[in-house]
């Protein structure tokens, strides 16, 4: 099974090198696909893991919790200093796009969602259609469009950020409005003017300088641009559909004339309001309206966090068996995460193997023992 791991109070990324997981045997073995971050997640794009539980433990489960290591900092994993696995995994859970990795690590299409294809083959002309499916939803009922895929232009494109006024991502004295980790990057080095947004607003058009490896990795995630503009208006509670697409259009007239004080007041909230540890009743819901399989339903600082399963998802696979809960649970010691997994208070333990310490654990009744190649950089 394919595991990510973050030092605590790090960033890190996925190399290779031993790795161990165990899960509660109940006639079969847990899976949980790990996020697969892409260089346009918006929130996150990539999809939820179909299936967490293997049929037999479905039909037994309505609640999985997972072991993690390092406590949750904040829920945009892509503003700087909060690139952390935990924080992407609770995006990934929250979000659907056009690709997701499978736990094979192949990379799989999710027409569900939408489709892109190439529609310029040319040498020093490679363009790229993207287009969202009609009928996807986010979780407050609005209809998803190619607007809300705008936004990853705005987060990733240095040449925009400057023309709008929002600063000079290379600037080493100042940051840009949007304190995105997108900046600097492939999509920026390669992208030709801003995105083509077609006449139903369902597709954005992407121009490349010239075909580039992997391209399929930078198309735009989709973002519910409708609640950054109203959250930066003053808002905390969810509006009407209505509402909702009429804040949408004020987006994308801020993204078409490059409005520098519309963009900023987004950019404010984009930057710093997702950067929170503790959801409760007085927590502003515009804050977790998503496109995935699950939603955050609330969050204990320093101890845990719960999704509850999405009523309005249907922007990617239909999920299988029972489970309409998922509780990310914090434990940093290793001994006390593993007396959990035998207490039955975990159902899914990730930690670095050693010899003593996989002896120990194979000694827990009812418990499968699985190694594999993975760990993590510092940066």
């Amino acid at each position: 099974m394919r595991q990510t791991q973050a030092t605590k109070g790090q960033d890190a990324e996925q190399i290779d090198s031993p790795q161990l997981c165990l899960t509660h045997s109940q006639g079969g073995s847990m899976k949980f696909n790990r996020r697969a971050k892409f260089a346009l997640a918006v929130v996150a794009t990539s999809a939820l893991a179909v299936s967490l539980l293997t049929p037999a433990q479905a039909a037994k489960h309505s609640t999985v919790i997972v072991h993690y290591t390092n406590e949750l900092t904040g829920f945009n994993s892509n503003v700087t200093g909060f690139n952390l696995v935990t924080n992407g995994d609770a995006g990934y859970l929250s979000g659907f796009g056009f690709n997701y990795y499978d736990d094979g690590k192949n990379l799989i299409k999710n027409p569900i969602f939408g489709s892109y294809k190439v529609v310029k083959n040319k040498a020093t002309d490679f363009r790229v259609q993207y287009t969202v499916a009609p009928g996807r939803l986010w979780s407050d009922g609005t209809p998803i469009t190619g607007v809300d895929l705008l936004l990853s232009h705005v987060l990733n494109s240095n040449a925009y950020s400057i023309a709008a006024g929002l600063g000079d991502p290379l600037s080493k004295t100042t940051t840009p409005a949007f304190n995105s980790l997108g900046y600097g990057g492939t999509y920026s080095d390669n992208i030709v003017g801003p995105p083509v947004l077609s006449a139903d607003k369902m597709s954005v058009t992407l121009q490349y300088k010239k075909r580039i490896a992997d391209w399929d990795l930078y198309g735009p995630g989709p973002a519910p641009v409708h609640t950054l503009v109203l959250m930066s208006e003053g808002k905390n509670a969810l509006g009407s559909v209505k509402e909702n697409e009429a804040a949408r259009d004020r987006f994308l007239a801020a993204f078409n004339s490059k409005s520098t004080t519309v963009l900023k007041s987004i950019a404010k909230v984009w930057s710093n309001d997702y950067n929170i540890i503790e959801v409760n009743d007085k927590t502003n819901p515009l804050l977790f309206v998503g496109n995935g399989g699950f939603l955050v339903a609330s969050a204990v600082s320093k101890s845990s966090v719960t999704f509850k399963k999405n009523p309005n998802g249907n922007s990617g696979p239909a999920l299988s068996g029972s489970i309409n809960t998922i509780i990310f649970k914090f434990i940093g010691d290793g001994t006390a995460a593993a007396q959990a997994l035998a207490n039955g208070e975990i159902d899914l333990y990730s930690g670095q193997a050693t010899a003593d310490g996989v002896a120990a654990l194979k000694k827990i009744s009812n418990v499968i023992v699985k190694g594999g190649i993975a760990a993590v950089y510092e940066h």
